[in-house]
């Protein structure tokens, strides 16, 4: 019976458990714990095994509550778009599996599988977005107890926002936690997560566990300082240390001392304040003697609640597996590339107004860790005929197949490095000249939610724009460095799916729509020292993109050819994804 039930939640849930193991096998450092959850789990049921065993179970019809509005929530969740998806289809699974326990087992063992099945929840990769507010601060002060750290150890340190370079007496800067500047503290669920198990298995007492589970985040923020420390040292010998997959492993075996203080902690709660009065639940059988009794009523679970259960799972996947091929609905995203698989890289150096100043930025792999793409531009362009000392930096970074993710932007990226807000954003209008495009008369605006209107390139060859381009607007923030007054404005939108949107917020209203088989969106930033508002920089950018938005999009897929139909040709993903990978 148990391995029926996990086939018909592995059947219903199968796009979700899909979905995690991507989150869990591409972001390791923060979600690959999600794999050991379950066995955490399983282990606390067998070595209470006895305990439960012993019990008399007993049938509770109203457990099917919690089963179909987990179930029916899943299925909401899967057919109409909402932020956080993965999170919240992950806790409605974990609903389910409540309800299917309750129903089973009834209320008097409940109680004692409440945490296996809670800790469950553990395994759920929690929305970027929500993540991004918790850990981004916690990142901060990590940066700072670790600069202080090496500071007393008589290195040379120096802080801007989450970034910390250490210089060596050799002339050498080696930055340190590079990754994470941007995207917030490493391992905090998981240390959490290790708290909690380490609370349930070694300590009986409620004060004791709710103690342990509240010194997690501590844990974690002292166990990232001493991480980041030793990646210092460390550099001293050979700085490659502080880079690629040695970084990555030497945070990973940072959670054994961070487990071994969690033990002390045990040691501390258990010897400090003792209590001996009776001995907490995991000592006391609930049912002793069970007997013949006990077994007759395990056997006694082959009855309708079973055949009721595995029925409520198997029709219920058969159902939403009809709903989405009736709606069209594509839960898993297949990766798109422009025609020929031209990237940002390629975009030429010189128009009639605007010319590359220096070279490309090169980025590192740690910072391309952070930006999560490959595909990506980091360009300063000047006026031709003007001052070349005051040039605006071009961004672009492309995006495909992404699972749940957020843009980064530079209110969290530009802080990251050590840059304040001084002012709050603004959504601008960019003053695009409109007469430098032409209606597309092929595109039907009622298909593809508005008029679409090209543009040519460098090369003579009309592209297609994205719709609403008479409307194009972006965010605009002003920023200053450490220690100065002169502001450095940064403004960006993104193409996505075909359209286009100002906000981070907006861009999974675009480029995760459901009933899209493919997904990519495409972020276009400007940054300008030499600009004095927020409106000088949209009107640099609006002289910007006159010349450079056709090449843009030359570089996206063109979305009114996806749309009928006509790219990408040879199936999901095209020649250019078949290519790439």
């Amino acid at each position: 019976m148990g391995v029926a039930m996990l086939l018909g939640l592995a059947l219903l849930f199968s796009q979700w458990f899909f979905r995690q193991h991507r989150f869990s096998a591409e972001q390791s450092a923060d979600w690959g714990h999600a794999y050991l959850v379950p066995l955490i789990s399983g282990f606390y049921v067998w070595k209470h095994r006895a305990r439960l065993l012993a019990m008399t179970p007993t049938v509770f019809w109203p457990g099917l509550l919690p089963l179909v509005v987990g179930i029916a929530t899943y299925i909401t969740l899967s057919l109409v778009p909402f932020p956080g998806i993965h999170m919240f289809q992950g806790l409605s699974l974990v609903l389910s599996v409540a309800g299917l326990v309750l129903l089973m087992l009834g209320p008097r063992m409940f109680p004692h599988l409440v945490f296996p099945v809670g800790y469950l929840a553990f395994g759920v990769t929690i929305g970027e977005m929500v993540m991004n507010k918790i850990t981004f601060q916690l990142q901060l002060l990590a940066s700072q107890g670790a600069a202080l750290m090496l500071r007393l150890m008589m290195f040379t340190v120096d802080v801007a926002g989450n970034t910390i370079t250490l210089s060596l007496s050799d002339g050498r800067q080696i930055p340190l936690n590079v990754a994470e500047a941007c995207s917030g503290m490493r391992m905090v669920i998981a240390f959490l997560a290790l708290g909690v198990a380490v609370a349930f298995f070694s300590c009986d007492k409620w004060w004791q566990r709710t103690a342990l589970v509240l010194m997690a985040a501590p844990v974690a923020l002292f166990t990232n300082i001493f991480r980041v420390v030793s990646l210092g040292v460390a550099s001293i010998w050979d700085a490659n240390l502080a880079a690629g997959d040695a970084h990555t492993l030497i945070g990973v075996l940072w959670l054994i001392p961070g487990f071994l203080l969690f033990m002390g902690l045990v040691w501390v709660l258990k010897n400090v304040v003792r209590d001996d009065g009776a001995a907490g639940d995991a000592a006391r059988p609930a049912n002793p003697g069970g007997g013949a009794a006990t077994a007759a009523a395990w056997r006694g679970l082959r009855t309708a609640a079973f055949a009721a259960a595995l029925a409520v799972l198997l029709l219920s996947a058969a159902g939403l597996r009809a709903a989405m091929s009736v709606k069209g609905v594509y839960l898993s995203k297949s990766p798109i590339y422009a025609e020929g698989d031209l990237q940002f890289h390629s975009m030429p150096t010189a128009y009639d107004s605007w010319e590359r100043v220096g070279s490309d930025a090169v980025m590192s792999a740690e910072v391309l860790e952070s930006l999560g793409t490959r595909n990506y531009l980091s360009r300063w362009y000047a006026r031709k005929g003007t001052d070349r000392s005051a040039p605006v930096e071009l961004h672009l970074a492309y995006y495909t197949n992404m699972v749940d993710t957020v843009p980064h932007v530079p209110e969290r990226c530009f802080v990251g490095g050590g840059m304040s807000i001084t002012g709050g954003s603004k959504v601008l209008r960019i003053p695009i000249d409109m007469d430098r495009f032409f209606v597309d008369r092929d595109a039907d605006p009622a298909k593809h939610k508005g008029k679409i209107y090209k543009g040519r390139d460098s090369y003579g060859r009309d592209v297609r724009m994205p719709v609403g381009l008479e409307d194009l607007r972006m965010n605009v923030t002003r920023f200053t460095h450490p220690g100065s007054d002169k502001p450095v404005f940064a403004g960006y939108f993104f193409i996505a799916n075909g359209g286009i949107v100002p906000l981070a917020e907006q861009v999974r209203l675009l480029a995760f729509d459901l009933k899209e088989r493919y997904a990519f969106y495409a972020k276009v930033q400007f940054t300008s020292a030499a600009a004095t508002s927020e409106e000088d920089l949209a009107a640099t950018a609006a002289s910007m993109l006159n010349e450079m938005l056709p090449d843009i999009m030359r570089r996206v897929p063109d979305w009114v050819e996806v749309e009928d139909g006509r790219y990408p040709r040879g199936g999901p993903g095209g020649e250019a994804a078949q290519a790439a990978r």
